[in-house]
Parts: structure tokens; sequence; C-alpha cells
């Protein structure tokens, strides 16, 4: 059995909150806001993962979430490329 190949949805929270405030949101702006490199949300947007990362998750949903009416968790914010379902969590 592989691994689950897991996409993010920060396009997608991007163009919500963007539509939301009536104006471009950048990764510029998240950048500098959360503390993350900009490559490293580059990497979220245009890359798929094997195993999740839930600090940087939670970060980038804490800007959104400052933002926004909608609130997001960690939890939504990686998918399962294969079936489009949130990721599972997995101890370690």
């Amino acid at each position: 059995m592989s691994n689950p190949i897991y996409k993010t949805r920060i396009k997608q929270w991007k163009r919500e909150l963007s539509a939301e405030l009536e104006r471009n949101v950048t990764y510029d702006e998240i950048a500098e806001a959360t503390g993350i490199a900009y490559s490293t949300l580059l990497k979220h947007a245009n890359h798929e993962f094997v195993r999740p990362d839930y600090g940087t998750a939670a970060r980038i949903c804490k800007f959104f979430n400052e933002r926004s009416l909608f609130m997001r968790t960690p939890l939504d914010y990686f998918e399962d490329d294969s079936t489009g379902q949130p990721a599972a969590v997995v101890a370690h």
C-alpha cells in the first residue's frame, strides 16, 4: 500500500479571502504576516506532500482566520490528492 499524497488548499483559500476582502491577497503578504518564507508558501501552493506539516499549516490557518469570517483548521488545509478528503491525522 502506498502512502497518500497530499496537496494544500492555500490557493483556494487565497482566492476566497481575496474575494471576501475585495482585493488581491498576495503570498508576500502571507509570508510577512506569518514569518513563513515566501519560497515555502510557493511550495505549499505548487507541490504535493507525503507528510503534511501541521505546524506550518497552523500558522497559515491563523493568518486566514484573523482576516476572514470563515474558520479554517490544519485538518482542512491538507487534502488527500487521490480522494479529495481532508488529511488523516497520523500520530508519531
